[in-house]
């Protein structure tokens, strides 16, 4: 079942209305589809988002490849488009129910055959999706950019995820008694960890516009806090062998991502099926590793969208 919230649903950056997929179990999937007149010439591309991150937040990025690709943007169960219906506590989040949401999502568009990138926590979404093998026989994934991403729990600065947690909680618990710019500035902090302390120093704008996507009433800390949880116990390495020979395999990571370190991919890299992003100065590359978490918003975006091509249409 497809709903149509009553309230202002529309795509932030877009305009595009936001439609609804009803799971029931108080699960409501918010998502957005770019580009559908390219449907017929190839596969459609699903962007799967990282923790605490709404759809709004792939604006830079998908402007421009939404010109080439059809893009799916949906919000994981419980946050942005998809806050949950009934009682937060009560409300269950794991990799392998997001992982779940996913493929049934999928299902209830009608699409059989997607490219996926997932991005840090979707990228262990994604991997919980190819490891559990549901999908087989129901939709084929012959591509997947894995973009900072980690098999487990990743090391990372030993304050980075404490300072998202607290930057979102306190978009949470505002009521007013702050001026806009005191709230604009206990936020920064928190979104600067996305990013390497040189790309804030001369990228305010982007800084700012990260800010304004931390808004009140998007994220409930109750759900933050249960989607940081569900990576908790995670560890693939054991399993990455069952992923699917005939799935390839992007990586994507930057070596100053502050809350994933770029070494936590090395065990993608010897697989097989895997290729790295490359360092040049031709369409498909970029001109250095030197990016942090938030990879996209680094350099033009028309290098990212060529990188992802590159990948999809070799």
């Amino acid at each position: 079942m497809t709903l149509h919230h009553p309230m202002d649903t529309s795509c932030k950056f877009c305009g595009t209305p936001v439609s609804f997929y009803d799971k029931g179990e108080n699960v409501r999937i918010g998502y957005v589809i770019l580009g559908r007149e390219l449907l017929p010439v190839s596969n459609p591309l699903v962007l799967v988002n990282g923790l605490g991150m709404t759809l709004e937040h792939w604006e830079s990025l998908v402007n421009g490849l939404s010109k080439r690709r059809c893009l799916l943007l949906f919000d994981n169960r419980g946050i942005g488009h998809s806050k949950c219906v009934g009682d937060a506590g009560n409300f269950d989040i794991t990799m392998s129910n997001m992982a779940n949401d996913l493929l049934d999502l999928l299902v209830h568009i009608g699409w059989h055959q997607v490219d996926i990138l997932g991005w840090s926590m979707g990228a262990a979404i994604v991997q919980q999706l190819l490891i559990e093998n549901k999908y087989q026989g129901v939709v084929k994934i012959p591509r997947v950019i894995f973009a900072a991403a980690s098999s487990k729990i990743p090391d990372g600065e030993p304050d980075a995820i404490p300072k998202l947690g607290i930057m979102y909680g306190m978009a949470e618990s505002y009521v007013g008694n702050r001026s806009a710019a005191e709230f604009r500035r206990s936020l920064k902090d928190g979104v600067e960890v996305y990013f390497d302390p040189a790309f804030v120093k001369t990228n305010d704008a982007v800084v700012q516009r990260w800010i304004d996507l931390v808004a009140p009433g998007t994220r409930q800390t109750i759900i933050l806090g249960k989607q940081g949880v569900a990576g908790v116990g995670i560890d693939y390495r054991p399993r990455l062998s069952q992923l699917p020979s005939s799935t390839r395999l992007f990586i994507i990571h930057g070596a100053k991502d502050r809350i994933v370190f770029p070494h936590e991919s090395e065990c993608y890299r010897v697989l097989h099926q895997s290729e790295s992003l490359a360092v040049g100065e031709e369409p498909g590359t970029v001109p250095s590793l030197d990016f942090g978490h938030a990879w996209w918003e680094y350099f033009t975006p028309q290098i990212w969208v060529d990188v992802i091509l590159a990948f999809l249409e070799p």
